[in-house]
């Protein structure tokens, strides 16, 4: 028994020596090959199609094999419901949020569940693609029934989409004439891995007092399974290490217990540092 456990102990170290390599060398030729035009026209009919195949709201998803354990799927839209409103509005609630920016609004999913939940509170996206925009847009003035009767009800008049990079300063000069309370990204920051230190430097010059942040980080894929996929991907996911050096204090990272893939999301909330050197 003894053996046993020392054999697969030591295939586990062999793995993860292995993939580290894999992921450094990735690293230091600038870890992935993925543009940004490349993630942008990707996404830009994107939005368009998700509507019209309606496959965002499927509540039926295959089972994915996690390990020993068999873990049913949920819909994308049940997803975001569960794990990214449930953890925004806590924090809205907690530290009296009054304004917020989400940087990728994409389709505006988040921003459309949150602004009933919080009418007294402004909620601002930018989106660089024109499907997302157009999408989004369309959403606010007609909510589909698929988002539930609370949502379809309600005027919506707290949401202001802006389309833009958040690498392109010119887009960013009419936003950053607003004052936020929180700032946040749900999976989008992953899409411009070789293009991190420009996206985050624009982030922290946004007058903002918190952020937080929904992506891949390193430390929530700890699994060899994950590894792999790190591997196989075009994606490097970077440790939290990394904010050390924005002016940012980070006051929480967790791991949310439901994920939507084999791959792993990390939260990371943190308060802007004012006094930073």
């Amino acid at each position: 028994m003894i053996k046993k456990e020392i054999r697969m102990n030591l295939r586990e170290i062999k793995h993860r020596i292995k993939v580290l390599w894999i992921l450094t060398s990735r690293y230091f030729k600038n870890t992935s090959l993925r543009t940004v035009s490349h993630s942008y026209e990707e996404y830009d009919s994107f939005w368009d199609d998700f509507w019209k195949k309606k496959e965002y709201f499927k509540t039926h998803y295959p089972f994915i094999k996690n390990e020993k354990l068999i873990i049913p799927q949920i819909s994308p839209l049940e997803f975001k419901k569960e794990v990214i409103i449930k953890i925004l509005s806590k924090k809205i609630k907690e530290l009296d949020i009054k304004s917020v920016l989400e940087i990728g609004s994409g389709a505006g999913l988040n921003l459309l569940f949150l602004a009933p939940l919080f009418p007294d509170v402004k909620f601002f996206g930018i989106e660089p693609t024109e499907s997302g925009v157009r999408v989004s847009t369309d959403f606010i003035k007609n909510p589909p029934k698929e988002f539930g009767s609370d949502l379809v009800e309600k005027s919506i008049d707290n949401i202001y989409i802006y389309k833009g990079s958040i690498l392109n300063k010119d887009d960013l000069k009419e936003l950053k004439n607003q004052s936020f309370d929180l700032i946040f990204t749900s999976a989008v920051l992953e899409q411009l891995n070789n293009f991190l230190d420009q996206a985050f430097e624009n982030i922290f010059q946004f007058n903002s007092k918190y952020y937080l942040f929904y992506e891949e980080w390193l430390e929530a894929n700890s699994k060899i399974s994950c590894y792999k996929t790190l591997v196989e991907s075009d994606y490097f996911r970077v440790s939290t290490s990394y904010l050390n050096k924005f002016p940012i204090d980070i006051l929480q990272f967790e791991i949310p217990i439901i994920q939507p893939s084999w791959l792993s999301y990390g939260v990371v909330f943190g308060k802007k540092m004012f006094k930073y050197k």
